[in-house]
């Protein structure tokens, strides 16, 4: 039998995302991965098997963890951490429209832990982009 997590988590990429708000196939996709590495992080990290993992398991500790570990064990950038945090900061945001219930309290404060992108970087890449290889 499918748990909470996994029945919210199908109706959110399925009806929700690519029903309800009409999302490209990419960006459920996008969706997609970071709630398999969520999973996989849970199954590796925290001893929880995907059959296992509720709603419950879900809090704001478990997911910094999940973050640091991006960042930690699969070398990760702070912008992709980021597009992973959004993705479940959507997920939970969802949740909270659905049933108060469900959604544990850990979740409302999720973007909190949004890391900064260096200033620097950010013009670099944005220079690059446009083919500007010197700061004149």
């Amino acid at each position: 039998m499918a748990t909470d997590f996994a029945v919210c988590l199908r109706h959110f990429l399925t009806t929700h995302l690519a029903g309800l708000r009409g999302c490209s196939p990419s960006t459920v996709g996008s969706y997609r991965d970071t709630f398999k590495l969520l999973i996989a992080y849970f199954r590796d990290e925290r001893s929880i098997p995907p059959g296992k993992l509720t709603l419950d398991c879900i809090d704001a500790a478990a997911i910094t963890g999940f973050l640091e570990w991006l960042e930690a064990s699969r070398h990760n950038s702070a912008s992709t951490r980021n597009q992973r945090l959004a993705a479940i900061s959507s997920f939970c945001t969802w949740m909270q429209t659905c049933d108060l219930q469900t959604v544990g309290q850990g979740t409302f404060g999720l973007v909190a832990v949004v890391r900064r992108i260096p200033l620097r970087r950010r013009v670099c890449r944005v220079r690059i982009l446009l083919g500007w290889d010197t700061w004149a």
